[in-house]
């Protein structure tokens, strides 16, 4: 048990550093850029009206951090009564 439990973890961290690669041993964050580039083509190929796509590199280069803010927990709001239909007549 404790030794699936490791592999679970390691698996569910290895997806939170993105350091999960394929059998090329391409980076998650890579093959999804490809993928769009493959989509982006398709329906420029298909869409004879459209001239050009600007497909940014990375947009975490250019961005800086946000600030992160605290997230409230959530709070149950109470819900509204109505009146339920009732059936026969």
């Amino acid at each position: 048990m404790e030794e699936n439990q490791k592999k679970l973890y390691d698996h569910y961290k290895a997806i939170a550093s993105n350091e999960i690669k394929d059998s090329k041993g391409r980076d998650l964050k890579v093959i999804v850029r490809e993928n769009a580039a493959i989509h982006a083509a398709d329906i420029l190929k298909k869409s004879p009206n459209i001239e050009s796509v600007e497909i940014p590199s990375d947009p975490s280069d250019d961005a800086e951090e946000a600030p992160k803010e605290e997230v409230s927990k959530f709070e149950d709001k109470p819900k509204a009564k109505g009146k339920k239909a009732s059936k026969g007549a």
